[in-house]
């Protein structure tokens, strides 16, 4: 409205006495909040609702296997439930545990055996790893049910004898037409 845009001239106006023009156009950029923060609220509001309606309307997961034992997941997915997975994942890539002792991936731990301490993994491959922790740690009983019962796997032999005698499972990938995938006993 013209008396909102005449206070905000005349705010800006007075700021560019002390601003350079890069801080000045960050200030403009939120001026609304200095001459009417109750309009500013509600626009910030309306702002940040059509954001998240957005991002609602364009998020997308792709997952596909690559067929060399990787799976490219990639993915636009809203800033909420980016900063929720990058907190849990941060939470598995705490190098510290509750007691003090450092954590190492199983490869980090027998290369550190071998040359008497670990080697240093990069932060993707450190995010990677704990995406998969974080899967493990979901509890299936939470999760909803897809056409029947929840994945239940019964060993009746040891896990060596599986290792050793066995060596291969078969794993259902859940993507129609691609059918069943293979996977070590480990």
């Amino acid at each position: 409205e013209p008396e909102v845009a005449a206070l905000a001239e005349a705010e800006l106006v007075r700021l560019a006495e002390a601003h350079d023009p890069a801080d000045l156009a960050k200030l403009g950029r939120r001026i609304l909040e200095l001459v009417d923060p109750q309009r500013f609220e509600d626009e910030e509001r309306r702002k940040l609702e059509e954001a998240e309606k957005h991002a609602a309307e364009k998020q997308r997961l792709k997952i596909r296997a690559l067929g060399n034992g990787l799976t490219r997941i990639s993915g636009v997915i809203p800033d909420a439930v980016a900063a929720r997975l990058s907190t849990y994942l941060h939470a598995f890539t705490n190098p510290r545990l509750t007691d003090g002792t450092a954590r190492a991936s199983a490869e980090d731990q027998s290369d550190a055996t071998k040359a008497g301490f670990a080697r240093p993994v990069n932060h993707p491959r450190r995010l990677a790893e704990a995406f998969g922790q974080l899967l493990e740690t979901l509890d299936p009983a939470r999760l909803p049910l897809h056409g029947g019962d929840a994945t239940n796997v019964t060993v009746t032999i040891s896990y060596e004898a599986l290792k050793t005698g066995l060596g291969v499972a078969s794993l259902d990938n859940g993507t129609p037409g691609d059918g069943f995938d293979t996977l070590t006993a480990a």
